[in-house]
């Protein structure tokens, strides 16, 4: 039983409901590795850091992020100092005893802890406040407050109008949090919506490439049956030659005319089978031949036009030992800011050094909202920001055009070109050694 004028608690979240609930004596047991949480092992939690008044009122609410290892203690890399967020905290709704100190994603006091934090569903059925309050008004913890004694005084007028207008204050600001929290969660929306749009234009272009592929590997193979087919008409003209030897040698040698013309007729009999029979053999084959081309033609049409649709949704959419020490340096209040184009300044992590040391422009490009191809093609531009269109004698365009700022903004094939080869489409695009890529483009004017 804990005895005091108000407390602390943690709740766990599953989805929006409430999983598990603690007081903060029992939160730090765990974060000491006192006592492990097996039934959430290898898992990573929604949580809430709560203040609770001796009315059973929440007064402060911190949402953070937690995960925990194999064995069921809190990871060691977690270092999240939720007292000291719930002090500086912004107002947030009103929960019972005036609006509660606030701390979320798109709330934090702390820019360095942002990505640590969640935001809470502040619309029906799924409103995590009230789901909050219900749980601490069942006090399934059994917290046990002492109570200040009461002093029943009758408000003034003064009073109450000072109170109607410090309702009508909090209420506004409830709805500047809700339609603040609204637009944090929109744009993580749409930056996921154009990552997996830009993942499956990429998609496209490489099956494209592989079917123009297979389009010249067939055409190919025609010209080399033409070849096959020239060959046997060669030969039948050495057969026929041969013949015809052979009836001249049975002319001068006085054979009877009847033995004369029956070996003339067996021959013209048996060139007219064989002629039929290659050419049959070879109508079919060219044939089917021009089946598949036309298949392939029409897949690689619908493929064209899928990207297309692709790309006018992504215009729309503009949108051990080194460980240690990087942990104590965490440890010690020190931050990690990079500043690389497109993103800006971000503090990150001790635990995202190693990601960001093993591949910068892939953890930048991630950052960005983007994949890391799209993210190196847009460095390019952005710091030559020319058309990229390539003439027939394989030179650059070359123009200047406008420098986009937001890599998520930027679209292949489009961005970097100038007005003149907007108006072109990809036919074949290919990525060439060095990541960048490349496109041989086919003009809609007429």
């Amino acid at each position: 039983m804990i005895e005091s004028s108000s407390t602390e608690a943690i709740l766990f979240f599953d989805g929006n409901i409430v999983s598990k609930e603690m007081t903060y004596a029992e939160f730090q047991a765990i974060l000491d590795n006192y006592v492990p949480l097996q039934d959430i092992a290898t898992k990573s939690m929604k949580a809430a850091y709560l203040r609770v008044d001796s009315n059973l009122h929440i007064t402060a609410v911190v949402f953070f992020h937690i995960a925990f290892d194999q064995q069921g203690f809190v990871e060691k890399s977690w270092n999240i100092p939720l007292q000291q967020l719930a002090d500086n905290a912004s107002k947030g709704p009103d929960l019972g005893s005036g609006p509660i100190a606030l701390a979320c994603f798109s709330q934090c006091p702390m820019d360095w802890h942002k990505n640590n934090l969640w935001d809470p569903d502040m619309q029906a059925p799924n409103n995590h406040f009230l789901l909050m309050k219900k749980i601490i008004k069942g006090n399934n913890l059994g917290l046990i407050f002492k109570k200040k004694k009461e002093v029943s005084e009758e408000p003034s007028e003064i009073d109450r109008y000072h109170d109607e207008r410090t309702r009508a204050a909090l209420i506004i600001k409830e709805q500047r949090l809700r339609h603040k929290l609204l637009n944090t969660k929109a744009e993580q929306d749409k930056r996921q919506l154009s990552l997996d749009h830009q993942t499956r234009l990429l998609a496209y272009q490489q099956q494209l490439n592989d079917y123009q592929q297979e389009l010249t590997e067939q055409k190919v193979v025609n010209l080399e049956l033409k070849d096959t087919i020239s060959g046997q008409a060669e030969k039948l003209e050495g057969l026929r030659d041969y013949f015809e030897s052979k009836l001249q040698f049975a002319q001068d040698s006085n054979d009877s005319k009847g033995e004369v013309e029956a070996l003339k007729a067996h021959y013209e009999s048996e060139m007219l089978l064989r002629v039929e029979s290659s050419v049959a053999e070879y109508k079919s084959e060219l044939h089917r031949r021009d089946v598949e081309l036309l298949y392939r033609n029409e897949r690689e049409s619908k493929l064209q036009q899928e990207i297309l649709i692709l790309q006018g949704e992504n215009q729309k959419l503009l949108a051990m030992s080194g460980d240690e020490i990087l942990q104590q340096l965490d440890n010690a209040g020190v931050n990690f800011v990079i500043y690389h184009p497109g993103l800006g300044h971000l503090t990150i992590q001790a635990v995202e050094v190693s990601e960001y040391l093993e591949n910068v422009t892939a953890f930048v490009a991630k950052k960005c909202g983007v994949n890391e191809h799209l993210y190196r093609t847009w460095l390019d531009h952005f710091y030559s920001p020319t058309c990229q269109h390539e003439h027939e004698n394989g030179e650059l365009c070359d123009k200047p055009v406008v420098r986009l700022e937001d890599p998520s903004q930027f679209i292949i094939g489009e961005s970097d070109r100038c007005s003149t080869h907007q108006t072109q489409t990809p036919s074949i695009v290919s990525i060439s050694k060095n990541g960048r890529q490349t496109a041989t483009y086919s003009t809609n004017k007429t």
